[in-house]
């Protein structure tokens, strides 16, 4: 069973989100949607279905994450789109409004987000105030 979706730029190594927001910009890592599982009772598979507002009848991709029984911990699942590659693809607008079908056990859960182009020079706000998550050496 699904226990939480989380939509974030990054994830850690042991699946702690980095910068948990829901509007994203050309300069932004990538957007990542971080599910935690209470547990896998049988081996399954988790898909993240991916649309844009503008053609909500049909995903613009899906991706599927098989997972391995494990009765004992939560389990995670991470499925992530780079930015800097969607704005390379030229079949359709990526400034808009997004969400995403998560599909557990025939179950489905909706998230939203919104990627904006970069607004610089203006005072309108609508610019990313963290230019990527921290790196530290």
């Amino acid at each position: 069973m699904i226990e939480s979706i989380i939509v974030c730029e990054h994830t850690t190594d042991d699946f702690k989100p980095i910068n948990k927001k829901s509007i994203f910009f050309p300069n932004d890592f990538s957007v990542q949607i971080l599910v935690k599982l209470s547990s896998v009772k049988k081996d399954s598979e988790i898909l993240f279905h991916w649309y844009i507002s503008s053609e909500p009848d049909e995903p613009i991709a899906t991706y599927s994450i098989p997972l391995k029984t494990n009765l004992n911990t939560p389990r995670y699942a991470v499925g992530g789109l780079q930015i800097a590659h969607l704005l390379n693809q030229k079949e359709f607008n990526i400034f808009q409004k997004w969400f995403v079908l998560v599909e557990y056990e025939g179950v489905f859960h909706r998230v939203e987000f919104e990627i904006r182009p970069l607004n610089v020079g203006t005072n309108n706000n609508s610019y990313s105030p963290i230019s990527r998550y921290s790196w530290s050496v």
